[in-house]
């Protein structure tokens, strides 16, 4: 992604929310041609293509009351609660990550910020959405991941040492319907979060 590519996608996102933020239903198509032949005159670039990504990024994200009509296409409403631009940009800002993250990517918050904003000014914005992405499940997977990592460069800094640690805290289960864990787990969970 390039700057030009973080200018378009805000610019994309308030046009979007030109169109839609008084509750105008419009089909994926026109909305598309709406801001393509907005944002055609100042950025050439813009393309029927890359702006229908950003809509599609905004439908997996459930931003769209969708209406379907027998014999042709759907409209899509902007639901009330993605009606402001802060609101839609953060959905689209958290799609991009779940999908880099989906597929195995682990990017900073800062490097989020300068490649989703052109700037380092929005890394705890993307630090939160990170933080919201994360389950335990990812968490199994990040330690995972490390192991994997030490396994290929023979571990210089001996971390792997602090594996029956991560195993513990990967153990912890979150949910509030499991079991109250036993004293000693609970002692070894807090043993392996002591730094």
């Amino acid at each position: 992604m390039s700057i030009s590519w973080t200018c378009d996608a805000g610019r994309s996102l308030k046009l979007v929310l030109l169109a839609l933020e008084d509750g105008s239903a419009l089909s994926r198509k026109v909305l598309v041609m709406f801001v393509v032949q907005r944002l055609e005159p100042h950025f050439p670039q813009a393309s029927k293509t890359s702006i229908g990504h950003v809509v599609q990024l905004l439908y997996r994200a459930s931003c769209f009351k969708v209406t379907k009509r027998d014999g042709d296409s759907s409209l899509m409403q902007l639901k009330e609660e993605f009606r402001t631009y802060e609101t839609l940009r953060r959905e689209h800002d958290t799609q991009i990550v779940q999908i880099a993250t989906e597929g195995g990517l682990r990017i900073a918050p800062d490097q989020w910020s300068s490649l989703l904003y052109g700037d380092s000014a929005h890394k705890s914005h993307m630090q939160s959405i990170i933080d919201k992405l994360q389950t335990p499940q990812s968490f199994g997977q990040s330690v995972q991941e490390l192991v994997i990592a030490l396994q290929r460069t023979g571990d210089p800094g001996r971390l792997a040492t602090l594996r029956p640690q991560l195993d513990t805290l990967t153990n912890i289960d979150p949910s509030p319907e499991s079991e109250h864990p036993e004293w000693q787990i609970v002692m070894g969970s807090l043993q392996a979060a002591k730094p």
